[in-house]
């Protein structure tokens, strides 16, 4: 009849004894080790097992069930009485193998502070009475199979009872649980302990620097420091003043000077900060601002009343991306002309445009041929001296208006375009212009005053344009190109269709 496996439900022979599969055994176990069937306690960490393990799977301890018993710890009386101990590294077959793993080596036993003799030569303690013997301690859990396993073969220097101090014991990173100090493994987890790093004898145990141990007696009695000089801060060595340089060189502060007393020689070395900024000083990089506030305003043009704030050291003029911009006049260029500070003074600088800038006159002022200036509507050039062109000779004279006496000038008018208009020949003293009565008429032009201005000629060639102040229009020269003026508070610029007026302040 097969008996089947109560395990793995195999069936095996009559006679088996065990499960040919899993080995489970098939006799029949006492009613009191019932539980042996089901599964294996670990008596090492108490973890339970599978049947038919035979190695506990979380600390690896045998759990074989024929284990042989374990050996009791010697008492007392034997080891007064003499018996030989066994040495721990023999077969004794009441050993069991787990003392064999908790017993400690030669190495392991001087990290410890005791001494192993493993039973050979080892000196029995003295007999003591047994009712002068005092209680021995409770041992913490494990210690018992090491004295099991070292028994009298260990003898401590000096032969007292080993102390109970739990700095002395070895904690399981794994369940904090403490252990003797020549364990291997854990008592409560089977986790073994890593054994320290040898340290060389050579190299010192400490990273202190060596120090130099000097006896008092040898030291003069004039050499020994008072108390007060031991109180005291000993000042840094300051670097020589020739090398002053390298020290202020490995500054962090790449500002930083060396501050010298009177004499640079005997001062010490001080790295100071560099002194505030004096007030006036800008930001590298940064734009300066303007000495003083100064505005344009619109007399006349496209936006008349608007006022421009000059807040750059540069301002320029222009129909398109400038900072006064004005983008409805045709005649304008995109930079035009610009107005600058310089110092305490503001100018205005004719940028090379195609229709120039205009001054205001104040009175009067120097004009030279090819000079242009502006008086209502009108733009005029004043060519200057020149020659009347003669007739050739004829029988009989071409009949024509008188022709001047001595030097005569020459004003012409500028139309739109570049193209020349009416053109006045005049020996002077001096050129008129204006709306009625005047060497040159523009009756049409409202903007001028009946006599305007006046071209006046030295006997030296040289001349003047005048302002007659008799209309708020008045006359404007214009600048060469590239040329700089200063302007006043109220100066008046034209450019293009533009009327402009500085304010200042």
């Amino acid at each position: 009849m097969a008996i089947t496996c109560p395990s793995c439900g195999m069936e095996n022979s009559d006679a088996a004894t065990e499960c040919r599969r899993c080995r489970a055994s098939l006799v029949d176990a006492p009613a009191d080790d019932l539980s042996a069937s089901l599964g294996v306690i670990c008596q090492r960490c108490e973890a339970y097992n599978e049947p038919g393990v035979a190695r506990c799977t979380t600390c690896g301890y045998k759990l074989a069930s024929d284990e042989a018993p374990r050996p009791a710890v010697r008492a007392p009386q034997a080891e007064a009485a003499g018996e030989p101990l066994t040495p721990a590294g023999s077969s004794d077959p009441t050993l069991s193998e787990e003392l064999h793993a908790l017993a400690m080596s030669a190495e392991e036993a001087a990290d410890a502070g005791v001494q192993v003799t493993n039973g050979a030569n080892a000196a029995s303690p003295p007999a003591r009475a047994a009712d002068a013997k005092p209680a021995a301690p409770s041992l913490p859990r494990g210690w018992a199979a090491v004295d099991a396993a070292i028994g009298g073969g260990t003898a401590r220097n000096p032969p007292v009872t080993p102390s109970l101090d739990s700095s002395a014991h070895k904690t399981c990173q794994s369940c904090a649980a403490e252990n003797a100090p020549a364990a291997k493994f854990c008592s409560e987890c089977g986790t073994p302990f890593v054994k320290a790093p040898e340290v060389d004898a050579r190299q010192p145990k400490s990273d202190l620097p060596p120090t130099v141990s000097v006896l008092m007696d040898d030291v003069p009695a004039e050499e020994i420091p008072t108390e007060d000089a031991l109180a005291e801060p000993v000042p840094a060595e300051e670097p020589p003043a020739e090398d002053a340089p390298e020290a202020w060189a490995a500054s962090t502060d790449p500002t930083a000077r060396p501050a010298y007393g009177s004499n640079p020689e005997t001062s010490p070395i001080d790295l100071q900060d560099p002194s505030p900024e004096p007030l006036g000083w800008e930001e590298p990089g940064a734009e300066a601002s303007p000495p003083f506030q100064a505005s344009l305003v619109v007399e006349r043009g496209s936006a008349t009343g608007t006022t421009y704030l000059l807040g750059h050291i540069e301002n320029v003029v222009g129909s398109a991306g400038a900072a006064v911009e004005l983008p409805d006049d045709p005649h304008l260029a995109p930079r035009h002309a610009a107005i600058v500070f310089e110092e305490q003074r503001v100018l205005v600088r004719d940028e090379g445009s195609a229709n120039g800038v205009y001054l205001k006159v104040r009175e009067s002022v120097a004009i030279e041929p090819g000079d242009y200036f502006v008086v209502g509507e009108r733009l005029l050039r004043f060519d200057g001296p020149c020659e009347l062109p003669v007739g050739e000779p004829a029988a009989t004279p071409y009949l024509g208006s008188p022709r001047p006496q001595g030097t005569v000038v020459r004003v012409s008018e500028i139309l739109r375009g570049g193209k020349t208009g009416r053109t006045c020949f005049r020996a002077g003293p001096a050129i008129s212009v204006g709306r009625v009565g005047c060497d040159l008429n523009f009756a049409a032009d409202a903007q001028l005053a009946p006599r305007h201005a006046e071209l006046r000629i030295a006997a030296d060639g040289s001349a003047t344009l005048v302002d007659l102040e008799a209309s708020p229009g008045g006359v404007f020269l214009r600048l060469h190109p590239q040329q700089s003026l200063e302007l006043q508070a109220g100066d008046v610029i034209q450019i293009g269709d533009q009327v402009l007026r500085l304010e200042v302040g």
